[in-house]
């Protein structure tokens, strides 16, 4: 690709990366991936990056300060780096929509909430990597810094009347007229105050971020939103991107496991993640506009047909009501490569909305007209900001029917129907009823750890897409496309496995397998484990089941049962239920390393 770097890469998704990457067990991938960036041709300021934070992040995994120790001063260069070329006079950064990986974003560039959180959580990790490695001066002086943005962004990012943080124009005082989904990327570092948890009542909205196959990167409501099949293929004015969808579900994570509030609950959480996983299915949806028989006049494009299967897929862009991947398809339909953002131009377009819908009423059409704006309408105008004059649009507001044309533009209406599958969506009047249960989601449990001493080899370059687990993830059966109630299938889970008994700060890992046997000194004997320790009443005991006590106890519970006795095994303890004259015996079996 023309705007990417040696090997390929791209820094713009590589927090997510080293994120997701710091649960491999072998170390080094991410730590070859950490070096190239700084010293190996990188270029960690092309596109936001919230390296030094992703950083540290991998490193209270692994439990070796080792690397963080060794790029400490790398870290604090390019942050210096970030200060020089990005930190206005005002003291927030500044970033262009295009270099935050956001291009032809509704809020346009300046001041955004993005590059901000990210440098917040950079100094706050360089803080901790100081303290770590006892220098006590320099990490005084970085919670400072982190202290003074963390200020700077919620008293001069923060729309109190829209309650949500917005951005602000390089030069200007008045903040963008439009809620963009990265708004929520503060609390992705635990940057905001327990006072801005208001804004989370925009996520479960139809009229804010909410559709099947959201988020959507801008409020629904707003003029500007579109899904726009014309002009450039990665659009953020209203499409669902994964990027941002990652970003936003550990924000929320964070506001429910530190928040105490009655907005949203875990199920909400559940919701939002489903769709995620529901996105990741390969499907070709183009709106009319290119699978009628005139949407290929000439040979430099080609008629689309429509097809969506289960095969795991991933890509840039989605379209937030029928799952349909936005970029492939335009691309796809006009036989090129992707196009340059830094070639491209846009123009407007402005929208007349008809009155507001009630609840259950059919949405009125909404018609369409060429213009030249450049910058986005105030609040309670009908104009909108998108990116083409001849943009053929997906609206909330248009649900079914074929799509009315009003000069060069047309309107498709592809808001899923019971005939175009089995789900049915609610209108953007109606709220979608969620629960709102008091609880805490449990935080992921770190596995064993793992031996940093091997001298990484040289890697190829990371492919620089969303991570593996997120295909994983999408061969999840989602009843809510099958229009059933599936069944968990049992037939793909693993012969074996190991539970960690431990608290997700412990520095050991004690490891429990599927027998209830306690599992020490890894690598160091027959199994991988040089010492495994059981308990035995008999010979002849049949596996039952294995539970976890409790989701916030680490305590393993086994079911071995036989003809006349069940028994029950915990790590620490065990109870036998069985008659007195059956003979009990325990051993210790110890594999010696050789």
């Amino acid at each position: 690709m023309p705007w990417a770097g040696k090997h390929n890469s791209i820094n713009c998704p590589a927090g997510h990366h080293f994120y997701e990457g710091r649960w491999l067990h072998d170390p080094r991938y991410l730590d070859d991936y950490a070096v190239f960036w700084f010293r190996k041709g990188g270029e960690p300021r092309k596109y936001s990056f919230w390296a030094a934070d992703a950083i540290y992040a991998r490193r209270l995994v692994s439990g070796d300060p080792r690397l963080t120790r060794e790029l400490l001063p790398d870290l604090i260069a390019n942050y210096e780096a970030w200060e020089k070329s990005h930190l206005d006079a005002n003291g927030l950064f500044w970033q262009n929509d295009g270099n935050d990986g956001m291009e032809v974003s509704i809020g346009g560039s300046g001041c955004r909430a993005t590059i901000n959180s990210y440098q917040y959580g950079d100094a706050l990790a360089i803080a901790r990597i100081a303290e770590e490695n006892r220098q006590p001066e320099l990490a005084r002086a970085w919670r400072g810094k982190a202290n003074a943005l963390r200020q700077r962004v919620e008293t001069m990012l923060w729309d109190p009347d829209a309650r949500f943080f917005k951005v602000l124009p390089r030069g200007q005082t008045t903040l963008a007229n439009v809620r963009e989904l990265h708004g929520y990327t503060p609390w992705y570092f635990g940057l905001p105050g327990p006072d801005k948890s208001v804004a989370w009542r925009e996520l479960m909205d139809p009229q804010g971020f909410y559709a099947p196959f959201g988020p959507t990167t801008a409020e629904q409501r707003h003029p500007g939103f579109t899904v726009a099949y014309e002009g450039h293929e990665c659009q953020w004015n209203g499409p669902s991107w994964p990027l941002a969808t990652s970003v936003t579900l550990t924000a929320l994570a964070n506001f429910l496991n530190h928040d105490t509030q009655d907005i949203l609950g875990p199920a909400d959480y559940w919701r939002t993640f489903q769709c995620y996983l529901r996105s990741h299915r390969f499907r070709q949806l183009p709106p009319p506009s290119l699978t009628s028989p005139s949407a290929a006049p000439d040979t430099a494009s080609v008629r689309l047909e429509r097809r969506e299967t289960r095969q795991p897929w991933i890509d840039e862009n989605l379209n937030p009501y029928n799952g349909d991947w936005i970029a492939r398809t335009l691309l796809q339909h006009r036989r090129q490569p992707p196009m340059s953002a830094a070639r491209t131009t846009t123009t407007r377009r402005s929208v007349t909305w008809s009155s507001p819908v009630s609840s259950g009423s059919a949405p009125a059409p909404m018609t369409s007209s060429k213009s030249t704006r450049s910058s986005p309408p105030a609040p309670g105008t009908t104009s909108a900001s998108t990116t083409s004059a001849t943009t053929a649009a997906h609206s909330p507001s248009s649900m079914t029917g074929p799509a009315p044309a009003t000069g060069a533009a047309a309107v498709c209406r592809c808001w899923p129907t019971a005939a175009a599958s089995p789900t049915r969506i609610r209108g953007n009047a109606s709220r979608p009823p969620s629960p709102r249960p008091r609880a805490r989601l449990h935080p992921e449990t770190p596995f064993a750890a793992r031996n940093p001493s091997q001298t990484a080899p040289p890697l190829l370059a990371m492919n620089p897409r969303p991570f593996l687990a997120c295909l994983l993830l999408a061969f999840t059966r989602d009843p809510a496309l099958a229009g059933e109630s599936a069944p968990i299938d049992f037939r793909y889970a693993p012969p074996e496995w190991q539970t960690a008994i431990c608290l997700p700060d412990d520095p050991h890992k004690s490891l429990v397998d599927h027998h209830g046997a306690l599992l020490y000194h890894y690598r160091q004997g027959g199994r991988e484990f040089g010492t495994r320790i059981s308990i035995e009443v008999t010979e002849d005991a049949v596996w039952q089941r294995q539970e976890l006590l409790s989701p916030r106890v680490p305590m393993v519970r086994t079911f071995r049962a036989g003809a006349d006795w069940l028994w029950s095994r915990r790590p620490s303890r065990s109870r036998c239920f069985r008659p007195r004259s059956a003979r009990r015996r325990s051993c210790c079996e110890r594999t010696a390393a050789v």
